[in-house]
């Protein structure tokens, strides 16, 4: 059983215990399974209005960690990357050109990860599924306009091809897929290199990782069922034959290790136990039936220790520029006039609800500070989230006014479009202080908790949820260099 107070012996920490006779390496970790994921090909349709979709197939990607080496081996996670590179291949040519095909990377180059899980000594420790919409939602308030510009690693370009101004809120183009497709065998490679948001290994978590003390330790990587980009004729309802494919290779895990030398192995704690505070992520799912309207409560299916963020994203069940293009990377405002979370049936988040036509500034706000803690740290920043984009609302039979709702809403409208994703989330920081350091998140394992809403214009189509929590994880390293964890 793990204490849910962290002993003293948990300092002094690595980061205070070296010396200059510290050594350090970048290790690079081959998967063991597969070099290369290669999509099924995809004929490429000419509707306006559904995007073709690719699919990828949920693969394993398994990597095994080297541990065992010493306790005076450490992982400095804060640098813990996944590299890979992609392909995009037009593997057929049109046999009739196509008018207008635009094409794009949907939110990141994390979007290429569902599901992350760690082993240690054959036991799972920590397993993120729905990775891709958790990284999705850390991504849309990390980063600026002017930061999504220059970060290309990450898959991101806020101003593509030479036009200034966009603010999109999307990955970059992918020339392949983009024009008349009757260029002869055109393709694509992009490499990326993203953060690895590993509670154990990677920048998840708070401090360095005794690898060296770590039996046997696994990660396996998972990719969604369908490839995360978005294929749409734009211009008229004419083309065919183009048949696309997308492969992805050169993966890796770049891992940073440090050998700590006999000076500074003497300041860590004598201690045969080792504890270690993290973040994880947990994300469960909910539907919200098309043309329901007045009071609506849904379960929130998360169960963790210590939540320190709950967020909720409403993507419509229609893929099409009539619903959510992008798939579940869009989220589109609900037109609600009450809006909050009853955290496990006892309180109120907000203790006045939210009013979504009428102020919808400060659920941003509000969510700005909920992700004050996030991977890219976005309220000491800034978001990239103009107001067009996150308060694009569900298609509805009766829209919003000037008269009955904000002019910023009323300007956003309902359409969804290939360039930028509907970014509307509903976030609360479930904290106790902003300052707190961790275990100070709301404990959702008591009773159930639920999102609550009275909504004023029903959607046409139905909206799935998809509730992510931000949550504190222990994990303790024991004498035999297995781990046991708690969220």
């Amino acid at each position: 059983m793990i204490p849910i107070a962290l002993p003293k012996s948990m300092l002094p920490s690595p980061e205070g215990a070296t010396s200059s006779g510290v050594s350090s390496q970048w290790i690079k970790v081959l998967p063991n399974n597969v070099s290369s994921v290669v999509s099924l090909d995809a004929t490429v349709s000419n509707s306006l209005s559904v995007p073709t979709q690719i699919t990828l197939g949920s693969q394993q990607i398994n990597f095994d960690i080297p541990t065992g080496q010493g306790s005076n081996l450490m992982c400095d996670t804060a640098k813990s990357t996944l590299s890979f590179r992609v392909r995009y291949q037009v593997v057929t040519d049109a046999t009739t050109a196509y008018t207008g095909v635009i094409s794009a990377l949907q939110s990141s180059a994390h979007s290429y990860i569902n599901r992350m899980s760690t082993y240690v000594a054959g036991n799972m420790v920590d397993d993120i599924t729905s990775y891709d919409v958790a990284m999705a939602e850390q991504v849309n308030w990390g980063f600026d306009v002017a930061q999504r510009d220059v970060l290309f690693h990450l898959g991101l370009r806020a101003e593509q091809d030479g036009v200034s101004s966009q603010n999109n809120l999307q990955g970059h183009s992918i020339p392949a897929f983009t024009g008349d497709l009757d260029t002869a065998s055109a393709q694509s490679f992009y490499n990326y290199e993203i953060p690895f948001a590993n509670s154990l290994l990677g920048t998840g978590n708070r401090s360095m990782c005794p690898v060296g003390s770590l039996a046997k330790t696994q990660v396996s990587l998972y990719t969604p069922q369908l490839a995360p980009v978005t294929i749409l004729n734009v211009t008229t309802a004419a083309g065919a034959g183009a048949v696309v494919r997308i492969t992805i290779d050169q993966i890796s895990l770049n891992l940073f290790y440090i050998t700590l030398d006999e000076p500074s192995m003497k300041l860590l704690s004598p201690s045969k136990e080792r504890y270690m505070a993290g973040i994880t992520y947990r994300v469960g799912a909910g539907t919200i039936n098309s043309a329901t309207s007045g009071s609506v409560s849904v379960q929130i299916p998360v169960r963790v220790k210590s939540c320190r963020s709950l967020a909720t994203r409403f993507t419509e069940s229609v893929i099409s520029t009539a619903g959510s293009v992008n798939g579940f990377y869009d989220s589109k405002a609900p037109l609600a006039n009450s809006l909050n979370y009853f955290i496990s049936s006892q309180k109120r988040v907000p203790p006045n609800p939210h009013n979504v036509l009428v102020a919808p500034s400060t659920i941003y706000s509000r969510a700005l500070m909920a992700n004050y803690d996030s991977a890219y740290e976005s309220w000491k920043t800034r978001s990239g989230i103009v107001s067009d984009l996150y308060l694009t609302y569900t298609a509805t039979g009766t829209a919003p006014t000037a008269a009955n709702a904000d002019q910023l809403l009323v300007s956003a409208g309902s359409s969804s479009v290939v360039q930028s994703l509907s970014a509307f989330s509903f976030a609360e920081d479930l904290r106790s202080a902003s300052s707190a350091n961790f275990l100070s998140g709301q404990d959702l394992t008591t009773s159930n908790s639920f999102l609550e809403m009275n909504i004023a214009n029903a959607p046409t189509n139905s909206l799935y949820l998809s509730f992510i929590a931000k949550a504190d994880i222990i994990f303790v390293v024991l004498p035999d260099g297995s781990v046991e964890s708690r969220v």
